[in-house]
């Protein structure tokens, strides 16, 4: 992944929404008011909310 992202021309970008890497790729939190995982804190690195998701626009990238 290193040397692919190397070998592109693009920007990084931070937004609220999440950091948008070139036109293609969004790397964001998961998020979640957290109703289903009571038992860990909403800051806890354990708590589901605060996965990370990665989103791809593979019909721009075709």
């Amino acid at each position: 992944m290193k040397d692919i992202l190397k070998s592109l021309n693009y920007d990084i970008i931070f937004t609220n929404k999440g950091n948008i890497i070139g036109n293609y790729i969004i790397i964001q939190r998961k998020g979640g008011n957290g109703s289903l995982s009571k038992t860990i804190p909403k800051d806890s690195i354990k708590h589901p909310g605060n996965n990370i998701q990665l989103k791809l626009k593979i019909l721009l990238m075709v």
